[in-house]
């Protein structure tokens, strides 16, 4: 017993020492796995130095923890020596079904810092030692940018898992599905829907995630291997493509597939959809790029490996959509290109034919030979030849580099950069040389940098020649967007208007603004119709300036024209003529004016208008304002004086291409006093509405043009004159001018005329009606004779009969007339002999009871008068009748010149009496 109960405390006291020992080897243990999971940030770095590359290394921010049997941790990087390389935030890890199950919040990589290449693997790496390397799992991130492709951030989820691999990418324009099982890579689906030219830094808001993995759902499966390729849609702007197939890998990751076939469907942002199937086998294969609809072959690209190149020969090319079709050849070699673009090399060329109506051209691009890189580019490329389209010639010789990063370069042209432009551009404008210099101006997505220049020589046929310089810079320019400032100037002839002319000023485009801040153009002269301007100039007094915003277009500026003078052809001159014109409105096309016009003494005319694009539509209101501020524009050879008197006016008027000039509208003259030579017109009234079109005047649109004048002082006085005037001027047989009629009291009676129209149809009447031969003989003053009583005709007015002026005109008395002879006159001619003197004392005193005259005017102006006189002279015998046969020929041209008409009359007379027998005057009862 006593040996059982003392091996049985020892034992216990064994257990009791155990324990102790085990509970403090738990404990130890414990401290030991607490401090070393604390401590991870600080020890778990160094001891991934051991399997990480020498130039990488790993940061943690925060400490690891655990939840819901996941570890989570906060985040960590891996960095290289200059930059970042990948960092990761929001980690959670944990085991399920015998797989690895992966999340990541957010996971950034920059690309070219991946470019910075580790250590060489001695041992090639094979697809076989990769699958079984890597454990079993899924990966998901919810979002994964990777620079400097920010705008394609979006969802991944990767597996590796015993039935294969697959990769699958989402994000607001690109998917992804990628699977590999046995070395066999099938694309279920790429798609990519966005602009043709992507901002390279612009950053989507993050996506809602809803899918597994944190991704968005995406609905039913994509399409298998070999499916046909998804339908492009077009969207506005935008383009799609859509790419499906397979291909068989290599056993080495670091060699391109074996053999495989991808096909593709893209639609342009014009709505033309292509069709492209990669095809290859071992190192050589085949691009084909057709019509989607019209299976017309686009490219062919046959190409294949040589060592470390890919190259492309004898590639094929042809664009049928342009304006006339373009065709060509295409051969490329991309060196070292299983190297990344650390070490691509490119060497390309590309030429295009073109064809117009200055026949065949060739144009040709080179590229290289230089590397391709991700960032930091130096590629050469030359583009030089000519390019011909309809009456176009295009010649180029252009030197440049692509610069910057591969995502969003920098064309860049170098010194010797030059385009050139010859050809007719449209039937009224020929190009004789376009010259625009293009060394240092750089082209990039963000625009046009640098200094733009052109220098247009060009010739329009029968309007003249010009010449044309522009010099300017630009700032990441493109329309709407940046900066681009210029200065202009130029100058050549209008051979219609026989004038020079030239132009300066400068401008900008900044933002969406466009605004010419200086502008200066005029002509030495200008002749146009009836008008010949003297040095017209235009000019700004505010900058024009066109806000091109779509919500809230504006359009202002204010515009001067003024000349030296303005000479109207057959008439005076305008001194000094200025037009101010105010415009605002929407667009250069859509805008209202106001103005001002003066010239000297005469206005200010107002002015108001609209311009819609097409048609210029303006009215304009002249202000009662005296007669006589319009004296310069009567011809001083006209001795018209401009005394007194009130005008005023207004007028509307269109003009538009195709249309002309039109114009319409009224004018009023009152209580003018106007001097015509020696001759005096008071109380001039006029009343004229107009229309004027293609050069040609209307004058009395709906009644005729009204002319008053209640008194014309001349030898002859003539009051109460009133005068209508209707039709066009210059007229013709289909557009006739009529003086619808003449009435004017003189002498006693009056004189009307009948409608007279030019050209001239039907004879217009001249009636003379009461007029008093005593008023018209005191008027002409003859010595020799005195006449009274009243006279009545008709003289038919033909203007352009050969046969004469007038034909068959008539002259009679209204009743008794009288006439005597001076005394001294009729003694002279008396004491001649017996039988004159008888004859002459039967004249001394006649009362005339009938007078009847014959009268014509031939084209010459010689009137042919034959008179008739029946009367009795009281003094000597009243009851014997006394006839007189009188015949009198006269240039009525030189007798209205010389105004002696009565002096004419009293040679003929003494003529007469002195060549008539004594019994040619006779008494009869």
């Amino acid at each position: 017993m006593t040996n059982v109960s003392g091996a049985y405390r020892r034992i216990r006291r064994f257990l009791r020492r155990s324990g102790l020992v085990a509970l403090s080897l738990l404990l130890a243990v414990s401290l030991t796995l607490g401090a070393g999971w604390y401590f991870i940030p600080l020890w778990l770095p160094a001891a991934a130095k051991m399997i990480l590359p020498a130039d990488v290394d790993i940061t943690f921010t925060g400490r690891p923890g655990w939840r819901q049997g996941a570890v989570i941790l906060p985040g960590f990087a891996l960095n290289r020596p200059s930059c970042a390389w990948i960092t990761a935030r929001d980690i959670s890890a944990r085991r399920q079904n015998g797989a690895w199950r992966i999340l990541a919040g957010q996971v950034t990589m920059d690309s070219a810092c991946a470019g910075e290449r580790a250590a060489d693997v001695q041992a090639p790496l094979t697809w076989a030692t990769l699958d079984n390397a890597l454990p079993r799992f899924t990966l998901g991130i919810s979002r994964l940018t990777v620079a400097p492709w920010q705008s394609y951030a979006g969802g991944v989820e990767l597996e590796h898992l015993a039935d294969g691999a697959r990769l699958r990418y989402r994000n607001g324009q690109l998917r992804l599905d990628l699977a590999l099982r046995d070395r066999q890579l099938t694309l279920n689906e790429f798609t990519y829907t966005g602009e043709t030219v992507p901002p390279p830094l612009a950053v989507p808001a993050p996506p809602v995630f809803k899918g597994p993995f944190g991704l968005p759902d995406t609905g039913a499966a994509a399409a298998s291997a070999g499916a046909p390729v998804m339908a492009p849609l077009l969207l506005s702007g935008a383009l799609r493509i859509g790419i499906t197939g397979s291909m068989t890998l290599s056993p080495q990751v670091s060699l391109p597939p074996e053999e495989g076939e991808m096909t593709a469907g893209l639609a342009l942002p014009d709505g033309t959809p292509l069709n492209a199937a990669l095809s290859w086998r071992q190192r050589q294969g085949e691009l084909v790029v057709a019509d989607g609809q019209t299976d017309i072959r686009l490219a062919r690209l046959p190409w294949k490996i040589s060592g470390e190149d890919l190259q492309i020969s004898d590639g094929e090319w042809r664009w049928p959509y342009a304006t006339q079709p373009l065709s060509g050849h295409i051969a490329v070699t991309l060196a070292r290109w299983q190297g990344g673009l650390d070490r691509l090399g490119v060497t390309a060329r590309m030429n295009v034919l073109t064809q117009g109506l200055r026949g065949k051209a060739n144009a040709v691009l080179t590229v290289g030979p230089g590397p391709l890189r991700l960032a930091d580019n130096a590629l050469d490329f030359r583009f030089t030849g000519v390019a011909n389209q309809g009456g176009l010639s295009l010649s180029a010789s252009i030197p440049g580099q692509l610069r910057g990063v591969i995502t969003d370069p920098t064309l860049a042209m170098l010194p010797g950069a030059l385009l050139r432009v010859t050809g007719l551009i449209s039937e009224v404008l020929n190009i004789s040389s376009a010259r625009l210099p293009l060394a240092g101006v750089q082209v990039s997505s963000r625009g046009l940098s640098g200094r733009l220049q052109a220098i247009l020589l060009a010739n329009a046929p029968g309007y003249g020649h010009f010449t044309l310089h522009m010099d300017g810079r630009a700032t990441d320019f493109l329309p709407d967007r940046g900066q681009w400032r210029w200065r202009y100037w130029g100058g050549g002839n209008l051979a219609p208007f026989e004038a020079r002319w030239d132009i300066k000023g400068r401008g900008s485009w900044l933002a969406n603004t466009i605004e010419l801040s200086e502008l200066s153009s005029g002509l030495n002269q200008l002749n146009y119709g009836l008008a010949g301007v003297v040095a017209p100039r235009l000019s700004l007094t505010a900058p024009l300036r066109w806000r091109r915003d779509e919500r809230d277009p504006a359009f202002s500026g204010v515009l001067v024209i003024t000349a030296e003078r303005i000479n109207i052809t057959r008439g005076g001159y305008l001194p000094r003529p200025a037009l101010t014109l105010r415009m605002s409105g929407r667009t250069p096309g859509d805008f209202n004016w106001r103005g001002q016009l003066t010239a000297g003494a005469v206005g200010p005319v107002r002015l108001n208008g609209r311009w819609d694009g097409q048609r210029l539509r303006g009215q304009a209101w002249w202000p009662k304002q005296p007669l006589r501020v319009f004296q310069t524009l009567l011809a001083p050879d006209l001795g018209i004086t401009l005394r007194a008197g009130e005008f005023n006016a207004q007028s509307a008027f269109s003009a538009a291409s195709g249309q002309g000039f039109l114009a319409g509208g009224h004018a009023t003259v009152g209580r003018g006093d106007v001097w015509v030579g020696e001759t005096r017109l008071r109380g001039v009234a006029l009343g004229l509405s107009y229309r004027l079109q293609d050069q040609r005047w209307l004058l009395g649109v709906k009644q005729p043009v009204s002319l008053r004048i209640d008194s014309i002082t001349t030898p002859v006085a003539l009051n109460n004159l009133a005068m209508g005037l209707q039709g066009y001027y210059p007229y013709d047989e289909r557009r006739p001018l009529t003086l619808t009629g003449v009435d004017v009291d003189t002498l006693g009676g009056s004189i009307h005329l009948t409608p007279l129209s030019l050209p001239q149809r039907d004879a217009a009447v001249l009636s003379v009606k009461s007029i008093e031969m005593s008023e018209l003989i005191t008027a002409l003053k003859p010595k020799q004779f005195a006449i009274s009583g009243r006279v009545s005709g008709e003289l038919p007015l033909h203007l352009n009969d050969p046969a004469g002026y007038v034909r068959h005109g008539w002259i009679a008395g209204d009743g008794s007339m009288a006439l005597r002879l001076d005394k001294q006159f009729a003694d002279a001619i008396g004491s001649r002999n017996l039988a004159t003197g008888m004859a002459i004392d039967w004249l001394r005193y006649m009362e005339i009871t009938r007078l009847r005259a014959d009268v014509n005017v031939d084209r010459d102006g010689d009137l042919d008068l034959l008179a008739h006189f029946i009367g009795t002279n009281p003094q000597i015998n009243a009851q014997r009748e006394v006839r007189l046969n009188y015949h009198h020929q006269e240039n009525i041209f030189m007798l209205w010149r010389s105004l002696r008409f009565g002096t004419t009359v009293e040679q003929t007379l003494e003529k007469q009496a002195a060549a008539t027998p004594a019994g040619t005057a006779r008494g009869k009862k």
